[in-house]
């Protein structure tokens, strides 16, 4: 496990106030961190378990259906290394942000109108979700100015952001015996793309988390909770 401390160069370029790290926000209450923690949530559903189940429903042959899966985990290997690249030579993160929606919105709708064209939508998914969660965690250090401060906010967004996450693929399985098919799962999935490209534009729009401007106690209470 590889840690980040920035070094004198890298300080000298934070301003002297967000260098005392006990004043900065209980990140819940911050207007940058809460958008992120969402984002990071609608980016780490885990969608692919059911890919196959989707693909076998647009009646593809099971090899094809569990090779287009393999594609998906192939197709994020390389983006992996290129997107967090990519996203830190830019000041702005927004393109990127609205890269991985439209791609999402494209994958899933292709899939539920024109599942015969599925490796088409799949390879879109695929650069779309090998996108996601390496921008996510790029635009967590991102956006702190100080390694202590990517880790309490990379707490916060994970913990929860994990957490509300691992309920999709129970959700779409229950979605998906009550109503006998999978579109009503992919309708909730695009309907889900709203609130996570909202909550990406405002999570990687260029800023770094607030300081706190409350008096002394109040943030000494924030900070060892």
């Amino acid at each position: 496990m590889f840690t980040y401390e920035p070094t004198a160069a890298d300080k000298a370029d934070i301003p002297v106030s967000y260098q005392d790290e006990s004043r900065y926000l209980g990140y819940r209450e911050d207007d940058l961190a809460k958008p992120y923690a969402k984002y990071f949530t609608g980016d780490t559903l885990p969608v692919q378990p059911h890919v196959p189940e989707v693909l076998l429903a647009g009646m593809a042959p099971p090899a094809t259906a569990g090779m287009m899966n393999s594609v998906i985990v192939i197709i994020g290997i390389p983006l992996g290394f290129v997107v967090p690249v990519v996203a830190a030579r830019l000041r702005d993160q927004r393109p990127l942000v609205l890269g991985v929606v439209a791609g999402m919105v494209l994958g899933l709708g292709g899939l539920l109108l024109v599942p015969r064209a599925g490796w088409v939508w799949i390879t879109i998914f695929g650069l779309a979700t090998g996108s996601a969660v390496p921008l996510a965690l790029t635009l967590l250090n991102l956006r702190s100015p100080t390694a202590a401060v990517t880790a309490r906010l990379s707490g916060m967004a994970q913990s929860g952001g994990y957490l509300l996450a691992a309920s999709g693929p129970l959700t779409f399985g229950l979605l998906h015996s009550i109503s006998g098919g999978w579109e009503t799962s992919i309708w909730l999935l695009l309907l889900l793309v709203l609130p996570e490209l909202v909550c990406g534009l405002l999570a990687a729009r260029p800023g770094l988390v607030r300081l706190s401007t409350r008096p002394e106690g109040h943030v000494e209470q924030l900070t060892q909770r």
